[in-house]
Formats: structure tokens, C-alpha cells, sequence
């Protein structure tokens, strides 16, 4: 799912705006 891609390309990496909008919150 997009939160496991999140973990492998580096979810620290990404802003926090990025995680929300993918989980569609």
C-alpha cells in the first residue's frame, strides 16, 4: 500500500503535507 512505499523511499524524507494527502485525509 502507499504507507509500505512511504517506509521504502523514506517517509522522513517526504513533507508532512505529502502523508495526509495520499491517505486522503
Amino acid at each position: 500500500m502507499a504507507k509500505d512505499l512511504l517506509f521504502e523511499i523514506g517517509a522522513e524524507e517526504i513533507p508532512a503535507g505529502f502523508m495526509p494527502n495520499i491517505l486522503g485525509q
